[in-house]
């Protein structure tokens, strides 16, 4: 299985169908510090809409932001873009 079948099942296995990833603003997504990476401003997008902005618990319930968490699924094709393979992701820290 090539890498980006193996990114393509995991993403059907989660449920998700991931588009090309689009960095907004002026930053760097990523960062890769030899074994590391250090991803960071991923917020819940669909294609150019940014979807339940706001904060859990003022202006979003807990049900709102689980759902945004799931659309930010396409942190996924970030270390895609650095060229790792899926299967070299160990640990994921939230």
């Amino acid at each position: 299985m090539t890498p980006d079948e193996k990114y393509q099942a995991v993403q059907q296995r989660l449920g998700y169908q991931l588009d090309e990833f689009k960095v907004g603003g002026d930053y760097t997504p990523l960062v890769r510090d030899g074994n590391h990476l250090y991803i960071s401003g991923q917020i819940p997008r669909v294609g150019d809409t940014i979807m339940l902005p706001g904060k859990v618990g003022d202006t979003l319930t807990l049900a709102q932001a689980q759902i945004a968490a799931g659309i930010t699924v396409g942190v996924m094709q970030l270390p895609k873009s650095a060229a790792v393979e899926i299967d070299m992701i160990a640990v994921a820290h939230g």
